[in-house]
């Protein structure tokens, strides 16, 4: 009975998690060509998968690039296989973006989000990024920008 209740548990983690496939491109970017989130339920990553560069890794990667696949989710643990990530970019339908979908990137220097579908930017989404640079929002659905509390 332990061995069925393990598998059925392995199985069940297994369909609700995503894996990336990249190329690996000019600074260093994680070009994502195979991945999809189209659930909250499957937005956890359980691998960045693809032919590294020179020696390099996933350490390494600054940048992740999801232009290409359907994500209407923000990726989660992403930083557990790309802890270096500095630019984010996805377009293609993503429908929000949340402070916990960003709290794993405090280093984050770039965020593209063009082109998607989100309406709402909530209070203090960007809290935990105080090096954040440059946010691009244009082409979203936007109709309300909630406040950020300034202490």
């Amino acid at each position: 009975m332990m061995t069925f209740v393990s598998i059925l548990f392995v199985a069940i983690l297994s369909v609700d998690a995503v894996e990336f496939y990249c190329n690996f491109k000019e600074h260093y970017r994680c070009e994502v060509y195979s991945g999809t989130i189209s659930s909250r339920n499957d937005a956890y990553v359980n691998g960045v998968n693809g032919r590294h560069q020179n020696s390099r890794s996933n350490r390494d990667v600054t940048g992740f690039d999801a232009r290409k696949v359907n994500l209407k989710y923000f990726p989660r643990n992403l930083n557990s296989y790309l802890p270096s990530v500095t630019e984010i970019f996805i377009e293609q339908g993503l429908l929000e973006i949340t402070k916990e979908d960003l709290q794993q990137y405090p280093k984050l220097l770039w965020l593209y989000l063009s082109n998607n579908e989100i309406k709402t930017i909530e209070e203090n989404t960007f809290m935990y990024n105080s090096d954040l640079k440059l946010i691009f929002l244009g082409g979203n659905k936007i109709n309300y920008i909630r406040p950020s509390k300034c202490v």
